[in-house]
């Protein structure tokens, strides 16, 4: 029995070589598999090639010109362009480590961040990198890649691949003596980051333009009232009270923005940044409170009668009163711009539903017409209400009265010659 296993033992064996042999060892002029492409600097795509100008004998040279990109950078970067919103665009560093002349061609390809394909209509080099690039040196060329998608935009940030292609041209003496030999491509890492949002900067300088078109159109209307009311007129202190829309909807919406954020942010957002997020309701908040200083700084302290008591009250400007409540307006305007970006954040990261969505987006409409419509009765109303502004012309000229202490009761006659103290008015 010995025989007949071994004859067994050597078909079996043969047999295995003859189905194994085709799948180690390709067949004449088949290409060799080619495997992942990794992103590292410099290095060649796929197996071997054959030199374009030794007739096939030998290997091609290696890569002649490819990208270097810093140390720290794990990939080119490719910004968008301001100008075209399917156009992307960046610096590379072209590096030809040969003594010859050679022409580069490149290609890319890239995919969104749920692998959506992004199509590359066309790639660019700036002039001075078409044509021959001279050795060895290195060039610092502009890189301008066209995109296209269907009808979705692409879901950022995406990545993809650079390939460089290059044709190394070597000349003898003679002009027209000159050979030329395609070295191996490289490919690079490509990443393409999110749009630049600039929401955060037009949610500010927009909100600020309503709140001044406010206090221009309180000023007219000051202005051209009977009796006219001056700038230069003098005003009592600020207060808060339950009746300050303006503050309250400020803080309030800092806060109700900053728990949203805090708990269901998108992590991937498509308006702003939650950075964005938390710097607009910091700094409508802090702005809110800010205001009431701000009527302060230009202030003086007049001695005032109340009851026949004497006194000192510190008094403001109606100039300085419509800075302040203009400022509260924007605060407030901005708080329910951001709300409403918050809330169509939301709903383009499908983090609520499109209904619920849109319930809070039309409710930070109505609250910033609102906003508006307050604005402009309050700050008039407040400026024209009696007791609160005193008119520098309603004082006549009197004899400089003798000074009192506060707290003393006055003789009646001294009493004549004192003011009686404005009122306080209310945050708007």
């Amino acid at each position: 029995m010995a025989q007949p296993i071994s004859m067994m033992s050597v078909a079996l064996v043969t047999a295995a070589a003859a189905g194994l042999l085709p799948q180690l060892v390709p067949a004449p002029g088949a290409a060799a598999p080619v495997g992942h492409v990794t992103s590292v600097a410099g290095s060649p795509v796929g197996g071997a090639a054959t030199n374009a100008h030794t007739g096939g004998g030998g290997s091609a040279p290696g890569p002649a010109v490819k990208i270097v990109r810093p140390t720290k950078a794990p990939a080119v970067r490719l910004e968008w362009s301001e100008k075209d919103a399917k156009q992307v665009r960046g610096w590379i560093l072209l590096r030809n480590d040969t003594k010859s002349a050679a022409r580069v061609v490149l290609s890319m390809t890239a995919q969104d961040r749920l692998g959506r394909r992004l199509e590359v209509e066309g790639i660019e080099l700036s002039k001075k990198c078409v044509g021959e690039l001279r050795g060895p040196s290195d060039h610092i060329c502009l890189l301008v890649a066209k995109l296209a998608w269907c009808d979705q935009p692409p879901a950022l940030p995406a990545t993809g691949f650079l390939a460089v292609s290059s044709t190394v041209l070597t000349c003898t003496s003679k002009p027209a003596a000159c050979v030329a030999a395609q070295s191996l491509p490289v490919q690079e890492e490509v990443t393409i980051p999110e749009k630049p949002i600039r929401f955060a900067g037009v949610t500010v300088a927009s909100c600020f333009v309503v709140a001044l078109l406010v206090v221009v159109i309180t000023i007219v209307r000051l202005r051209t009232r009977n009796p006219p009311v001056g700038l230069l007129a003098s005003m009592g202190s600020s207060k808060w009270d339950r009746n300050s829309w303006g503050t309250n909807v400020t803080i309030a919406g800092a806060l109700l923005g900053t728990l949203l954020g805090l708990s269901i942010f998108p992590e991937h957002p498509q308006l702003m940044t939650r950075d964005s997020y938390t710097l607009l309701n910091s700094l409508f908040a802090g702005l809110v409170v800010l205001a009431p200083l701000l009527y302060g700084l230009l202030q003086r302290e007049v001695q005032v009668t109340t009851g026949g008591v004497a006194g000192v009250d510190t008094q403001g400007y109606v100039i300085m009163f419509l800075a302040a409540g203009g400022i509260v307006l924007w605060c407030a305007l901005g708080q329910a711009a951001t709300l409403f970006l918050l809330a169509r954040e939301f709903i383009l990261s499908n983090t609520i539903d499109l209904f619920v969505g849109s319930i809070l987006e039309v409710l930070a409409l109505i609250l910033t017409a609102l906003l508006v419509v307050y604005g402009v009765i309050a700050l008039y109303r407040a400026a024209t209400r009696p007791g609160v502004v005193v008119a520098p012309q309603a004082a006549a000229p009197r004899p400089p009265p003798p000074t009192v202490r506060a707290g003393m009761a006055q003789p009646e006659d001294l009493v004549r010659n004192i003011t009686t103290p404005p009122e306080d008015w209310a945050l708007l």
